[in-house]
């Protein structure tokens, strides 16, 4: 499942603890305005980065796991 830039659903399916694995990219060059993604802290759970790469313009892309 792809989600782009909807804080509502992907807080309601973390919530819902319906993910194993979770993509985050953060691009530092676009600045605005929006909700948070995770204003009110992350739900009740453990993850592990387990991939992490930068890239040429300072994007990060990392991979998280669930720890059950």
């Amino acid at each position: 499942m792809l989600v782009n830039s909807s804080a509502s659903v992907i807080k309601a399916i973390l919530s819902a603890d319906l993910l194993d694995r979770l993509y985050l990219m953060i691009f530092p060059e676009i600045a605005g305005g929006g909700q948070r993604l995770f204003d009110d802290g992350l739900p009740a759970s453990k993850w592990t980065l387990t991939h992490q790469e930068t890239g040429e313009l300072g994007e990060i892309a990392m991979v998280y796991d669930r720890v059950r």
